[in-house]
C-alpha cells in the first residue's frame, strides 16, 4: 500500500473512531471491546465490537457517582475510506446469555463465538453482518472429529477460542480441554499439542455497572 494511501487511511480511521459517539443510531458508546480490520476488492474497513451502557439506577458518594446497570454490545463497520458506517448489528446483553466475542477475519468471514440462543462458533458476512457460518455446519463440514467444542461460561470464552491471522486458522477447545486447529478453507483439523494461552481479559465489575 502507498504510504500516502496508509497515512489517508489511518487519519480516517482516528477520525471515525472520535466521532463514533456521534455516529452510532444506539446510545453513546462507552467502550471498544475489539478493533478488526478487514480488506476487501482494494477497499479496506474497520470492524469495532463496542458496549454500551444501558443505566437503571445510581448513587452518590464521596465524589463518586456509582450508576448501576447492564452492558449491551454491538458490532458496527466502518469504510476506512470515507468513514462511513457500513453495517451495524446489536448483539444483546453482555451476560451468560448473550455474551459474544470477535475472534478474527478471514476473507468473507467474520469469526465469532456468541452465548445467545447457545450458537457457539460461528461466522458473519463482514460487510453485512450477516450470519453465514453457523457451528452446526463447521461440525459437519470437518473431516475429523474432535469431539464437542467446550461450552465455554461467558466470562472465559476467550480462553477457549481464538484465530491465527497468519495461518487464517480458528483455535478452538473441545470438552476435552484439548485445543485444536481448524483450516477454515479446507475444515481440516491438527491437534495443538502445545498449550496456547488465549487472552483472558473479562472485568466481573464491567457486567453491570460503571464508575465515573
Amino acid at each position: 500500500m502507498p504510504i500516502s494511501r496508509f497515512l489517508n487511511s489511518f487519519f480516517i480511521f482516528l477520525t471515525v473512531v472520535l466521532l463514533i459517539p456521534k455516529s452510532t443510531n444506539a446510545s453513546t458508546i462507552d467502550n471498544i471491546l475489539n478493533t478488526l480490520f478487514y480488506s476487501h476488492n482494494d477497499s479496506s474497513y474497520l470492524i469495532l465490537h463496542e458496549s454500551v451502557f444501558h443505566p437503571t439506577s445510581g448513587s452518590y458518594e464521596k465524589g463518586n457517582l456509582r450508576s448501576q446497570g447492564y452492558n449491551s454490545s454491538q458490532i458496527s463497520v466502518y469504510n476506512l475510506l470515507n468513514g462511513k458506517l457500513v453495517a451495524q448489528k446489536q448483539m444483546g446483553k453482555i451476560d451468560s446469555t448473550e455474551n459474544c466475542i470477535l475472534l478474527g477475519c478471514s476473507e468473507n468471514n467474520l469469526w465469532m463465538y456468541s452465548k445467545k440462543y447457545k450458537s457457539g462458533l460461528q461466522s458473519l458476512h463482514p460487510l453485512t453482518l450477516k450470519t453465514k457460518i453457523t457451528q452446526a455446519q463447521i461440525y459437519k463440514s470437518l473431516k475429523t472429529s474432535i469431539g464437542r467444542f467446550n461450552d465455554a461460561k461467558w466470562q472465559t470464552i476467550r480462553s477457549f477460542y481464538g484465530f491465527d491471522a497468519i495461518q487464517q486458522k480458528l483455535i478452538i477447545t473441545n470438552i476435552d480441554n484439548k485445543q485444536y486447529y481448524i483450516d477454515i478453507s479446507t475444515f481440516t483439523t491438527q491437534e495443538i499439542t502445545e498449550k496456547i494461552i488465549l487472552e483472558t481479559d473479562y472485568n466481573d465489575y464491567f457486567s453491570e455497572s460503571v464508575l465515573f
